[in-house]
């Protein structure tokens, strides 16, 4: 099953080059810039097309590698020259929220559809790929689409989840949550470090050990039995001149956030009592501007 790729950037091209090193042929990339699609080719020992039409005639799965906004108007493009007697190709898209249904009046066409999300963060477009054997693959779509697409994967040595495509916002809100909501928390947690006199530099040189080592053991033992801190010992004090620090949108933030915390300690400790600490989360009132 050859693979094309419309669009020839970081998802693209990492794609391409990691189905090429585990044998799964690419027969190259299209693009609106020529000189990506051609670079795109160049990493991945493929080809770059002049048009779409010619790679989707080439292709046996055509993979839609562009923003989510630009989906819809690529494939009322890509209608209007479908290869004829393709009724046996694959379209795909490799949107996180999108479903196989942005593909309208496919079914008409004879066309195949479905959505391949690798759970990864790319982070280049130079064929590096390392990490990207360990990523989950979400799929959904056409039965029969799936029915070829989740043993190739499955043989690549990534798991495959399949979602309902009703289900697919919600998964990509727990995909966005894990991944950049992740690097907006560092960002703040940067910003205090900041406000303390210390650099961006030497701030995230601090906390990188104490973020990794939170999340090895989170994924050794679990989120619950993985949880410290004041939230989890309980610790009234703690929080309350935390919260008397904050104001704003951070303040908020921190009582969400420890709101949270307490249901996990409480799973952690049924034992122990946790509705003063509740109780002082949700609470209102101005708050120091520190």
């Amino acid at each position: 099953m050859k693979a094309g790729f419309i669009g020839a950037g970081r998802v693209g091209v990492t794609m391409g080059a990691y189905f090429q090193s585990k044998g799964w042929p690419v027969t190259g990339y299209a693009s609106r810039n020529p000189g990506s699609a051609r670079h795109a080719a160049d990493v991945t020992g493929s080809i770059a097309f002049d048009s779409p039409e010619e790679l989707a005639s080439a292709s046996d799965l055509l993979l839609l590698t562009v923003p989510d906004d630009a989906l819809p108007g690529v494939w009322e493009e890509l209608k209007a020259f479908w290869p004829e007697g393709s009724a046996r190709k694959i379209l795909s898209h490799t949107s996180g929220s999108l479903t196989s249904r942005v593909f309208t009046d496919a079914a008409a066409l004879g066309v195949l559809t479905c959505s391949i999300h690798p759970m990864f963060s790319f982070q280049h477009r130079d064929g590096r790929t390392q990490g990207l054997d360990n990523a989950f693959f979400s799929i959904e779509g056409d039965a029969a689409a799936l029915k070829f697409i989740q043993p190739r994967i499955e043989a690549l040595g990534n798991r495959v989840l399949v979602l309902k495509p009703e289900m697919k916002v919600k998964y990509h809100i727990a995909s966005v949550t894990a991944s950049n909501f992740v690097t907006a928390l560092m960002d703040l947690a940067c910003r205090l470090m900041q406000e303390c006199g210390i650099g961006e530099a030497d701030s995230l040189a601090a906390l990188g050990p104490l973020a990794e080592c939170n999340l090895a053991g989170v994924l050794d033992k679990g989120i619950a039995r993985s949880l410290t801190g004041p939230v989890e010992r309980c610790d009234a004090g703690t929080v309350e001149r935390q919260m008397q620090a904050l104001s704003g949108r951070e303040l908020e933030l921190y009582r969400i956030l420890s709101g949270i915390l307490v249901e996990i300690s409480q799973r952690k400790h049924p034992e122990r009592n946790f509705s003063g600490l509740k109780d002082r989360l949700n609470q209102t009132g101005n708050r120091s501007d520190g």
